[in-house]
């Protein structure tokens, strides 16, 4: 069966790793730019989350991470659970816990202990593109991401703020749902036309233009 794809909010959710290596430090730097609460429990870590801790990600040391765990799922609410030990079985004992508290769980070990898999990122401001293959081939995502990316230059940031804020402005003024979606296409081929030189101002002209045609249609 094949994953379904969901794009979460995770601003101010509180996710929990387990691990402190360099598994963990990789899904912590994803988090972390989420604007999420994340909290990483750990015997040892690895020199690299000194850099994460100025990001706001909190490291704490402790000796047993399944009971440490417990005492987390009884006193916090917890949105995603990352079991990154370098031990199987303790992330499958981890996974386990989660999956009882209904809490969605990534494992680094065992991709049949996963309820949801971090997938291959590529980012241009709000534009956000996820590559994944269910936890099978992580590397395979990785280059197919990094072809993506070559396919989509800084610049649909820019883009995607543009006429993000375009399409918020039409929805105040007399448009049918269908002039509202040929005058969002226009300009968004445009901005790909001109590589994302396209500005407000100009978004502006576009859209009065088509207001005006709509008045003298109507």
């Amino acid at each position: 069966m094949s994953a379904f794809p969901v794009f979460m909010e995770m601003e101010d959710e509180t996710c929990l790793i387990v691990g402190g290596g360099r598994v963990a430090y990789r899904k912590a730097h994803v988090l972390c730019q989420t604007g999420a609460r994340v909290h990483v429990i750990s015997k040892t870590f690895d020199e690299r989350f000194v850099g994460l801790k100025k990001d706001g990600v909190q490291c704490h040391e402790v000796n047993d991470g399944v009971e440490a765990v417990k005492d987390w799922l009884q006193c916090e609410k917890i949105a995603l659970l990352i079991c990154a030990t370098d031990d199987a079985e303790i992330n499958h004992r981890l996974a386990c816990l989660g999956k009882m508290h209904h809490i969605p769980v990534n494992s680094a070990t065992n991709p049949k202990d996963c309820t949801f898999y971090f997938p291959s990122l590529v980012r241009r401001g709000d534009l956000t593109i996820g590559v994944s293959t269910g936890g099978k081939v992580p590397a395979l995502s990785r280059m197919a991401a990094e072809q993506i990316g070559q396919m989509f230059p800084d610049w649909y940031g820019k883009l995607t703020r543009v006429s993000g804020q375009a399409r918020e402005k039409m929805k105040g003024l007399s448009f049918s749902f269908e002039e509202r979606k040929n005058i969002l296409e226009s300009i968004l081929k445009t901005g790909i036309k001109y590589e994302g030189n396209i500005d407000e101002a100009t978004v502006d002209q576009m859209i009065q233009k088509n207001q005006a045609v709509n008045k003298n249609d109507h």
